[in-house]
């Protein structure tokens, strides 16, 4: 009999629902890189323009294709990382505040309450947020700073980028989910994923724009200072492949112009390899334009498993955060602590 041990630690699941293909992974990291343990697929089903339609459907591709994976790698998946798209996704930078007691000085926890207010005040019961970065600082309202812990003054400012989806939407996948049996699922924008799919360390600290093309979603943005800076979504909705790719490069001149020194398209995803797709794009006048390869993972070195082989990247900064957060009594043991918890959650 072939028992599937449990998973063991280190290993990380990751999931894509694309539309022609349902891909598990499953990973661990070896140094500087990453090896693959097993691997599934499966036919996508119950999904139709990026929308469950067919919830059971959807959960019978989760679970062929995660069997096939646990199958290969001998291991279990117990949380899972997956790649979520809305084209209704929305985009705010709020700033929430902070008034620092005592000498002034900021600390982490500080930060943190700035950061979460920002949050609070976007709050909207009909979205999720499922991305939230600060994108600068503010001491006294005059002094910007990018790192705030130690700094001395009376006010915190923290200008925050979030993102949120529909509810109903981020309900619909987890319940497939749920319904496949993962214990326990993590969303991941997959703008996210394909940032750390395409750009290497050095190109994620500069600004980048980058794009997914994908026939169920085309998805483009700023990327930068290792982190999302302004993103769009859109359907093709059945659009042949060179209007997509001409409504891909307006929507790049349009970020390119409102974000400085952003200046590089980097694009990937299934319909990068369409010539009529390229052809378009190209004449539509876009920022310098190159094709963006993941890599990393062995084996995912195709377009369409960009998004899926950056998720692994994603979901081991993740996992590595896990002995951080650790909490004793349900206190964070140390000053110390908050301060190491705080960089790793908002850089």
């Amino acid at each position: 009999m072939n028992l599937v041990r449990r998973i063991s630690a280190g290993a990380l699941s990751v999931l894509d629902f694309g539309p022609e293909k349902v891909s598990v992974l499953i990973a661990e990291k070896k140094g500087d890189v990453f090896r693959v343990l097993g691997g599934g697929e499966a036919p996508s089903a119950g999904v139709a323009d990026g929308e469950v339609v067919h919830p059971g459907d959807a959960s019978e591709a989760v679970i062929a294709a995660v069997r096939a994976a646990e199958s290969a790698a001998g291991i279990s998946v117990e949380t899972l990382y997956y790649n979520l798209d809305d084209a209704a996704v929305e985009q705010a930078v709020s700033t929430g505040s902070k008034t620092l007691p005592g000498e002034g000085e900021v600390r982490a926890a500080d930060v943190a309450e700035a950061c979460h207010t920002a949050e609070r005040l976007v709050g909207h019961f009909e979205k999720n947020i499922v991305y939230a970065r600060p994108l600068g600082f503010l001491i006294d309202d005059r002094d910007p700073v990018s790192e705030p812990v130690g700094v001395f003054g009376r006010k915190l400012d923290a200008s925050v980028l979030i993102l949120m989806a529909r509810a109903e939407h981020c309900e619909s996948w987890r319940r497939v989910l749920r319904r496949a049996h993962v214990a326990k699922s993590v969303a991941v924008p997959t703008a996210w994923s394909v940032a750390y799919g395409v750009l290497s360390a050095e190109e994620r600290k500069n600004k980048r724009i980058a794009a997914d093309a994908e026939p169920d979603f085309v998805t483009v943005f700023v990327f930068g200072e290792n982190r999302i800076r302004a993103l769009k979504v859109f359907r093709p909705g059945g659009a042949s492949a060179a209007d997509t790719g001409a409504r891909l490069g307006e929507a790049a001149r349009e970020l390119a112009s409102a974000e400085t020194e952003a200046g590089e398209l980097v694009v990937t995803g299934g319909l990068s390899a369409d010539e009529a797709f390229w052809a378009a794009l190209a004449s539509s006048q876009p920022p310098v334009l190159r094709r963006g390869l993941p890599s990393g993972v062995p084996g995912l070195e195709a377009p369409r498993y960009a998004a899926l082989a950056g998720l692994v990247a994603v979901a081991e900064e993740y996992d590595r955060k896990k002995p951080i957060l650790q909490r004793r009594k349900g206190l964070m043991a140390s000053a110390k602590d908050k301060a190491v918890s705080f960089i790793n959650e908002y850089f």
